[in-house]
């Protein structure tokens, strides 16, 4: 839905501001949803994404995203 919405609005840029995750250790199905979305919006769609970590993001999970985006 998400997605959608963005394809619709065509930002400039996308800002996710902390918390890519509500848990520091999400669930396979967590990680596989925004692994999705943001190939997606990143990849497809071609919208660059910032992606600032929060309290629950795990260093090894942003330096993943970091290489990825």
């Amino acid at each position: 839905m998400f997605v959608e919405k963005m394809k619709e609005e065509e930002p400039d840029i996308i800002v996710i501001a902390g918390d890519l995750y509500d848990t520091t250790y999400p669930s396979k199905d967590a990680i596989m949803l925004l692994e999705q979305a943001i190939g997606k919006l990143n990849l497809e769609l071609r919208i660059p994404i910032i992606m600032i970590s929060g309290n629950h993001d795990g260093k090894e999970r942003l330096k993943l995203w970091g290489e990825l985006v």
